[in-house]
């Protein structure tokens, strides 16, 4: 739904036969070349005493119309199964593109933070992707 023509909004949900259902919300709104989105997800099992669920936010900003900064944020838990799953990120990168659109180089530094209290992993990502 797009109740304007900047700001998207959505929502879902799916039963999955008896044992378990499925539901999110989700929103973005993009403007003058800068960009925000964020969802949150849910599981609900039949039996069980927490849900999974998760959610994460996302910022981007064109600095230059070919350079594009991100920022976001993550978190997902399985609380019923363990906290031992919980799952923290940050991610910070950039994109550049190149060729009129037709090359992208993206490079994004991850630091993850899994568990509770928690193992802590960073890592640098770099992706090239060209369109034919």
């Amino acid at each position: 739904m797009r109740p304007i023509a900047f700001v998207t909004l959505g929502a879902n949900f799916a039963s999955y036969g008896s044992d378990s259902t499925r539901y999110g919300v989700d929103a973005a709104v993009e403007y003058m070349g800068a960009a925000f989105e964020g969802e949150y997800l849910g599981q609900h099992r039949d039996g069980g005493t927490a849900d999974d669920g998760g959610w994460y936010a996302q910022g981007t900003c064109r600095v230059l119309p070919w350079v594009q900064l991100v920022l976001k944020q993550e978190d997902f838990r399985r609380s019923d199964i363990s906290e031992a799953l919980h799952n923290r990120a940050t991610t910070g990168g950039v994109n550049v593109e190149f060729g009129g659109g037709k090359v992208r180089l993206l490079a994004d530094y991850v630091s993850r933070k899994i568990g509770t209290p928690g193992t802590r992993k960073s890592q640098l990502i770099t992706q090239a992707q060209v369109k034919f």
